[in-house]
């Protein structure tokens, strides 16, 4: 059984003399209350017959407001009980009207945070995953109760079949959304029954994660590269990381010798804000030493700042606005992937490789070794124990096919 009542708040007036009206709902022995958000003063009210009174200026839109909240109230309980739900702080949302808030209007928020941290490469991201679903839905709103299951099955649909995504590339379209929903619940602006991504499931497909084996990591330590020439560098950075802890293209493009005390290397890694300390094993010593306390030159012969460890940067990066400082790494990170393709082939390595398969080659070397997993992730910067699992799973199936020789 449950009552609801409409109440005039005396323990909440307001400066001006007024009350506020709220809706008190008992359910199983359990009372909540959900303000209307109108606020009366105690002569325009009748408690008895829980309506304003005439002498209030607009009594009959306020009354026609609450018969409606009640209504809705009243079909609100009567599913609870269908659903056999009981009150919980996320019941009745709805009916307090924070559904009306539109979902791009909450999404572009969440966009524009990334913006206002100066997380430039998640801005675009998100932006662009944005706009292609508000391309699809074709209005200008979307309400959130519009998103159903049905809703993102079409849109699967649509990415798949029209946008001819791949089906990890739609995996990352729907992530962003779901978040989205996430903190749309968690900011009381729908019902966590009402999110949609509790019955509908994201789909993904494994990777194929480019890696080195020791053999391919040393015949591209051991070419003869032009000494300050770009694919000399490169070279160097995609050993360096293949040997200290996988480190990310951002983070050895900004490596600075302040980094560097001797023995160890401790940054603060840019995708996560978490802080690493690597020990420094000989191999990458001897590539730290090729560019400590010298003069840097390009491969032109012009000198070059020696702030970075590795010369790709521009002495005045620090000074850039996030948007150019984010388009200075995706350019430079660019120009090594291509470097990086050439180098393959130079060494024979007939592998599509590119500066984050040093990530993945430090993790599969670790893990060979013996270093215990849960190491190789502290070193890696990674948030779980769970990315990590995808190299031990690689060096597992290497294990299954060495036993393959007993069926020889």
């Amino acid at each position: 059984m449950s009552s609801i009542t409409v109440l005039l708040k005396k323990n909440k007036q307001t400066s001006t003399g007024q009350y506020p009206l709220y809706l008190r709902i008992i359910k199983d022995r359990k009372t909540k209350f959900i303000s209307l958000g109108i606020k009366l003063e105690e002569s325009q009210w009748d408690p008895k017959a829980q309506k304003a009174k005439k002498n209030h200026p607009n009594s009959n839109r306020v009354n026609a407001f609450i018969a409606k909240k009640i209504a809705e109230t009243e079909a609100e309980t009567l599913e609870m009980a269908i659903e056999g739900r009981t009150l919980s702080n996320d019941s009745f949302i709805e009916i307090k009207g924070k559904e009306k808030t539109d979902f791009f209007s909450f999404a572009w928020k969440y966009v524009e945070s990334f913006n206002n941290k100066g997380k430039i490469g998640s801005y675009k991201r998100t932006k662009y995953t944005i706009e292609k679903l508000k391309e699809f839905h074709g209005n200008q709103k979307l309400q959130f109760k519009e998103i159903t299951v049905s809703f993102l099955k079409n849109y699967e649909a649509y990415l798949s079949g029209t946008l001819k995504n791949k089906v990890n590339t739609i995996q990352a379209n729907f992530k962003v959304i779901r978040t989205i929903l996430n903190n749309a619940v968690n900011e009381d602006i729908i019902k966590r029954d009402k999110n949609p991504f509790y019955k509908f499931k994201i789909q993904s497909e494994p990777t194929n994660r480019a890696y080195l084996t020791e053999q391919e990591l040393d015949s591209m330590d051991k070419l003869d590269l032009t000494i300050d020439s770009n694919l000399y560098h490169h070279r160097n950075m995609y050993i360096f990381s293949s040997y200290v802890g996988g480190l990310r293209v951002s983070d050895i493009l900004t490596l600075k010798w302040e980094n560097f005390d001797g023995s160890h290397i401790t940054i603060k890694i840019l995708k996560t804000g978490s802080t690493v300390s690597i020990k420094v094993p000989k191999r990458g010593i001897e590539i730290l030493e090729l560019y400590r306390e010298k003069t840097l030159r390009n491969e032109n012969g012009i000198e070059i700042s020696s702030n970075f460890v590795f010369p790709i940067l521009s002495d005045d990066y620090y000074s850039l606005s996030p948007t150019l400082a984010h388009n200075s790494l995706s350019s430079a990170t660019a120009y090594i992937n291509k470097n990086l393709k050439e180098i393959a082939k130079m060494a024979k390595i007939d592998k599509i490789i590119s500066y984050h398969t040093s990530r993945n080659t430090f993790g599969t070397r670790a893990l060979r070794k013996g270093m215990r997993i849960e190491y190789v992730s502290k070193l890696m910067g990674h948030a779980t124990i769970k990315e990590t699992q995808v190299y031990a799973k690689i060096v597992n199936e290497e294990l299954d096919k060495a036993m393959d020789v007993f069926n020889i």
